[in-house]
C-alpha cells in the first residue's frame, strides 16, 4: 500500500497513475494528482500510459 502525503489516500500499486516516457516513469496519486515518485526507466519502449 502507498499513502499519498497530500490527500492521505491509501492505494495499491495497481491503483496508481503511471506515465511512462523513454527515460523516466512518473507515478501520480489517482485522487489528487500529486506526484508520488519519479524513476529512471530501463528497458524497452513504454507499454502503458494511463493519463487522465
Amino acid at each position: 500500500m502507498t499513502t499519498c502525503n497530500h490527500c492521505g489516500g491509501d492505494f495499491t500499486a495497481a491503483d496508481l497513475v503511471r506515465h511512462e516516457y523513454e527515460t523516466m516513469i512518473i507515478v501520480h496519486c489517482p485522487d489528487c494528482g500529486c506526484v508520488l515518485g519519479q524513476y529512471n526507466r530501463h528497458g524497452g519502449p513504454p507499454k502503458t500510459d494511463r493519463q487522465q
